[in-house]
């Protein structure tokens, strides 16, 4: 390993916390990923890295479309950059939780080159590589001259582009440090840095279809807004307006939080309940009768969140932004999760007449697909009009035409758990 690899690959696992990387490599490049497995530190840093060499293999991982751009081309490997930065934050967010750290420590690689081979090639010897990080993605470039260099030289020279690749978005200072040993007719091309929009605006013009707002770790405030990211499974979704937020939303699911932790819940659900169950808001930014809300009014009700108690041990809350109007809408965003939900919701989930025609079927229907997604829904019961009587989930459903094959997925509170 050259010893200027070793250095920067060295610092690169030095940094407090360390990186955690998803590589993908096509092409090329498939050197830097045993240098980086040749320093001591990997295994705090290295998720996984690939290297699809066939068409079939590359599709699969990223959808590319050779038609459309080539494989070798910026294009390739930004698609590669990013499935990789989403396998990445997958794997961080498995290992770490949902959390800020476990998102600015993932990055994603790809790398899409031609060089020597067999039989000479008619077009250009280059590289792109991209880097994919929670600020943005950076992608590095060059044309090897022809003729200058054996493949196995030429792979050095991707290579070594990858770790500096690496290094920026890790950043590290890796300038001066990799030397490229550039050659006539080379052409190192200007980084090209495109920034992370603003998430929000991303979920206002419909090109994501979620973003999360997370605990900042040095305020301690629901601060740190991000595109879309991997939702832990399963996770509690309680949907609401928030307008306003108060102390009966975080009651419901940490009553909900407790109701899953029980033994028999456990069996129901299937799976060990964790003490961290990730607990989030989701507040949808369109209403089916008052249309989109304005961004300023959706950073009002967002900074809600600033001003209450979010920060008991153990509890891991986050808000969701979507543009689900439909209960539906919102299980196909959160597919696995378990939703939280009070008696009024509830019923109206369980009303034909919200569905299309008022059709007994589309309602069904729609409740059968909630639980293809396997999602279950809790539902927190409620003081009657009158006072005088507690509405329970059973009484819903015994006053509801759902099938008993279906009941399955809801799961009710108890008077005792929970009570506004």
């Amino acid at each position: 390993m050259p010893s200027d690899v070793s250095t920067i690959v060295n610092e690169i696992y030095q940094k407090s916390p360390p990186p955690r990387l998803y590589i993908c490599t096509t092409g090329a490049g498939g050197m830097a990923i045993s240098w980086l497995m040749g320093v001591p530190g990997a295994s705090a840093s290295i998720q996984e890295a690939i290297v699809p060499y066939s068409y079939p293999s590359l599709e699969n991982f990223s959808k590319l479309d050779n038609e459309s751009f080539g494989l070798c081309s910026k294009s390739a490997s930004v698609s590669l950059a990013e499935e990789s930065y989403k396998r990445s934050l997958e794997i961080s967010i498995a290992e770490f939780g949902l959390s800020q750290s476990a998102i600015e420590r993932s990055i994603g690689i790809g790398c899409s080159a031609a060089i020597a081979s067999v039989r000479p090639k008619k077009g250009l010897h280059r590289c792109f590589i991209s880097a994919k990080n929670s600020k943005g993605i950076s992608t590095f470039s060059m044309n090897l001259s022809k003729g200058q260099r054996s493949r196995i030289e030429e792979e050095e020279v991707v290579s070594k582009l990858m770790i500096k690749a690496i290094a920026a978005a890790s950043e590290v200072n890796f300038e001066g440090k990799i030397g490229f040993d550039l050659k006539d007719g080379d052409t190192m091309f200007p980084t090209e840095i495109d920034p992370s929009e603003d998430p929000l605006d991303l979920l206002m013009k419909g090109k994501v279809e979620k973003v999360f707002v997370l605990k900042d770790e040095k305020s301690g405030f629901l601060d740190k807004t991000l595109a879309e990211i991997p939702l832990p499974k399963p996770s509690l979704v309680l949907p609401g307006s928030f307008n306003p937020l108060h102390e009966g939303h975080i009651g419901l699911l940490q009553a909900a939080q407790r109701c899953l932790m029980r033994t028999e819940n456990e069996a129901k659900f299937g799976k060990k309940i964790s003490k961290n169950l990730p607990m989030i808001f989701e507040l949808a930014v369109e209403n089916a009768d008052k249309g989109t809300l304005s961004k300023n009014e959706v950073l009002r009700r967002k900074d809600q969140f600033k001003e209450i108690n979010l920060t008991k041990s153990g509890e891991i809350y986050s808000l969701a932004l979507t543009k689900a109007t439909l209960f539906l809408q919102k299980a196909r965003l959160f597919p696995g999760c378990v939703f939280v939900v009070g008696a009024d919701t509830v019923s109206r989930i369980l009303n034909p007449k919200y569905y299309l025609g008022g059709s007994v079927a589309e309602m069904v229907i729609a409740i059968a697909e909630i639980k293809y997604l396997n999602c279950k829904i809790i539902v927190g019961g409620r003081l009657k009009s009158d006072k005088a009587e507690f509405e329970t989930l059973l009484d819903i459903l015994d006053d509801s035409l759902l099938p008993e094959s279906l009941r399955g997925i809801f799961l009710g509170l108890k008077e005792d758990d929970f009570r506004v």
